[in-house]
């Protein structure tokens, strides 16, 4: 730690169970035009309402990334779909 800091890094450890925890694992990165499947039952950015139910069995395209806010489509260009949070999606 003392090296790592020295070379002008930011640095903690974390603990659980007296063990260093595993670090998190790397969460794929989202781009415009990538492939999706949104998790069954997330609401639509920014509200409680929920997606119509087959869209959560869709396959959806990135359409815009803005933050954690995603806009979402079924389709590569044309109608947007919707917005939804990031945390709930994934990629094909």
């Amino acid at each position: 730690m003392t090296k790592i800091k020295a070379a002008g890094f930011d640095a903690f450890i974390t603990t659980q169970g007296g063990q260093a925890a595993a670090p998190a694992p790397a969460s794929s990165t989202l781009a415009v035009g990538d492939k999706v499947r949104m998790q069954a039952g997330a609401p639509v950015y920014g509200s409680t309402s929920k997606f119509a139910a087959w869209v959560y069995n869709s396959t959806l395209y990135v359409r815009q990334i803005n933050g954690d806010r995603v806009v979402v489509s079924t389709v590569k260009t044309g109608a947007v779909t919707g917005a939804v949070d990031k945390k709930y999606l994934t990629k094909v």
